[in-house]
C-alpha cells in the first residue's frame, strides 16, 4: 500500500492480485480499508465573555421586538422564563488579614426555580450547580474588542447540596434571585432579568426587588466554554451583536474592579 498526497491507495500489485482472485472466485477479498481517523475534538474551556447594559422599563417592549426578529422567537408570549436562585457561601474559618486573604474563595450555588415544564422545584429538590468564578481580566491597552472575560467552573452537586457545602468548611453568605426572560442568538445567551433580596433565607416566594425605585433591567448577554484560543472569536460576536441592538441598549464591559471575586467578611464591615 502507498500514500500519494496524503491520501491512502492501493499498490498496482494490490491491484493486480485483486483481479485475479476476483476472475477465480466469486468470494473475491477485497482490500482492506485503513481507519479513519477521527477529527479532533474542538477546543472546550472555561472562559467566560459577557457584555452588560441597563435597559429601562420603558424600552424593554422594544427591544423584545428586536430580539424575537433576530432569535427568530415567534412563540415569545411575554412570560418570564428565567427564574434562578443564586447563594454564596465564604469560608467559615476567617483567614487572617493580609496576602494569605487573597486567596480565599467565595463559592456559589445556582439553580433554577423552575423546571422544563414550567412547575415550581422546592428548595432541595433542585438541580444545583456549584460554581466558582475567577476574577475578571484587566483591559488591554488598545483592545478594540474588550468584552469582560473571566475563567468559570460549574459543575452539578447530587444530593443535598447545601449540606456539601457545610461539610467543605464553608458557611452561608448572601443568596439573590433573578426573574427576567431568556433568549438565545447563535453561541450567545442573551438573559434580560432583575435582581431580588430574599426577606426569608431560602424561601424564593419571599423576594423582593433589591432596588425598588429603579425599575430598569440589567442584560446580560454571553457565551461560556471558550479555550484561549477561541476567546476572542466569541468576544467579536458579542460585539457584532452589540451592533444589533445599537440605539435600544449600549452593551458594555464591566469595570473588572466591580466584579472581584473578594470575600468580605463579618469583622470587615
Amino acid at each position: 500500500m502507498t500514500a500519494l498526497g496524503g491520501a491512502w491507495l492501493p499498490s498496482l500489485h494490490d491491484q493486480l492480485q485483486l483481479l485475479v482472485s476476483s476472475s477465480s472466485s466469486l468470494n473475491a477479498p477485497t482490500i482492506q480499508q485503513p481507519p479513519v481517523a477521527a477529527a479532533p475534538p474542538k477546543p472546550a474551556g472555561h472562559i467566560h465573555c459577557s457584555l452588560h447594559a441597563r435597559c429601562p422599563n420603558e424600552v424593554l417592549p422594544k427591544l423584545f421586538e428586536r430580539l424575537v426578529a433576530l432569535c427568530g422567537r415567534i412563540d415569545f408570549d411575554y412570560k418570564m422564563d428565567l427564574w434562578d436562585h443564586d447563594i454564596c457561601y465564604r469560608p467559615e474559618a476567617v483567614t487572617p488579614f493580609g496576602g494569605p486573604r487573597n486567596e480565599d474563595t467565595a463559592l456559589r450555588l445556582r439553580a433554577d426555580v423552575l423546571n422544563s415544564s414550567g412547575d415550581f422545584v422546592k428548595l432541595h429538590s433542585r438541580k444545583w450547580g456549584l460554581c466558582c468564578d475567577g476574577a475578571p481580566e484587566p483591559p488591554k491597552p488598545g483592545d478594540r474588542n474588550r468584552v469582560t472575560q473571566r475563567v468559570m467552573y460549574e459543575s452539578v452537586v447530587n444530593g443535598d447540596a447545601l449540606r456539601y457545602l457545610e461539610m467543605l468548611g464553608y458557611t452561608f453568605s448572601f443568596e439573590l434571585v433573578r426573574k427576567g426572560y431568556r433568549f438565545a442568538y447563535n453561541n450567545l445567551l442573551i438573559e434580560i432579568f432583575q435582581p431580588f433580596k430574599l426577606e426569608m433565607r431560602h424561601k424564593v416566594t419571599t423576594a423582593k426587588l433589591l432596588n425598588p425605585e429603579d425599575n430598569a433591567w440589567i442584560v446580560q448577554v454571553g457565551g461560556g466554554g471558550a479555550a484561549t484560543e477561541t476567546a476572542p472569536l466569541l468576544a467579536a460576536e458579542l460585539h457584532a451583536f452589540a451592533e444589533l441592538v445599537e440605539g435600544l441598549i449600549s452593551l458594555q464591559v464591566v469595570p473588572h474592579t466591580v466584579l472581584r471575586n473578594r470575600i468580605y467578611y463579618p469583622e470587615d464591615r
